[in-house]
């Protein structure tokens, strides 16, 4: 089994929403990817967020230096079953921003982006593990 890191973000915008990610326009995720060589985290998380989202690095504020937290699982299928061959460890930072403008994300693989209201969250995202994580960290939103 492969042993990879990646690193992403919670983003909050100034009325308090969360910018999640989709792929196929119906299943949604907190933006996040594996790390490029020799990356650091903070530096993989906010190209992350940039890539799956269109959110500018510039309009990416950091509430901390240290991860919000990191949790671990297995990558998941397009079928959303677990993907054994790979075991993740995934560091999530919080961001908070006051951009207004449109969201296009750069990576083609990602349709669109969008902010959801806080308790809307866990009944989007699709992994279990990240409905978890979530849920572990909503008080500190």
């Amino acid at each position: 089994m492969r042993k990879t890191d990646s690193a992403g973000g919670i983003v909050l915008n100034n009325i308090g929403k969360i910018l999640l990610a989709t792929k196929d326009g119906m299943s949604w995720m907190l933006p996040k990817g594996h790390l490029d060589k020799n990356e650091e985290l903070l530096t993989a998380a906010k190209r992350e967020i940039w890539e799956e989202t269109g959110l500018p690095i510039s309009e990416m504020k950091l509430e901390s230096r240290e991860p919000l937290g990191m949790y671990q699982r297995h990558k998941i299928r397009k079928d959303n079953s677990q993907d054994i061959s790979e075991f993740k460890s995934i560091y999530i930072f919080k961001f908070t921003t006051g951009y207004t403008g449109d969201l296009e994300p750069v990576d083609l693989q990602h349709k669109t982006a969008q902010w959801f209201d806080k308790e809307k969250i866990v009944g989007l995202l699709r992994h279990p593990e990240d409905k978890k994580f979530f849920n572990s960290v909503i008080d500190k939103l």
